[in-house]
């Protein structure tokens, strides 16, 4: 009985460099970190645009620049986030990740026109 009882000890925790960690433990803090996770605004239950599909990263954005705005909302809509105060306006394109965070098309406009535009992790 008492070496099954060591058996389980063993089991449940391992001796590392900087002391010893409980499996359990481990599990509960990563319990926290999920149950701490905003998954309803990250993407996970929203669907992506199929008009931002082709824009998978910055180089794909770069097609934007020298649009009006006004051309940007016929080819891919209205801006889907104000995540980003640095952007002018940004548009959700898909989750990234274990949906956590996802993936945004950032658009910044001078004198009406797209001038920069970049595919940003949120």
């Amino acid at each position: 009985m008492e070496l099954r009882r060591r058996e389980y000890s063993a089991a449940l925790s391992f001796r590392a460099p900087f002391g010893r960690i409980g499996v359990l433990s481990g599990l509960a803090s990563l319990i926290l970190l999920v149950a701490s996770c905003d998954f309803g605004s990250s993407g996970c239950e929203r669907k992506p645009d199929r008009r931002l599909a082709e824009f998978r990263d910055s180089t794909d954005a770069a097609a934007l620049v020298g649009l009006s705005e006004e051309d940007v909302r016929a080819r891919i809509g209205q801006p889907s986030s104000d995540r980003f105060p640095d952007w002018d306006e940004t548009f959700w394109l898909r989750p990234q990740g274990l949906c956590m965070d996802g993936w945004y098309l950032a658009l910044k406009y001078e004198n009406g026109v797209v001038s920069e535009a970049a595919v940003i992790p949120g």
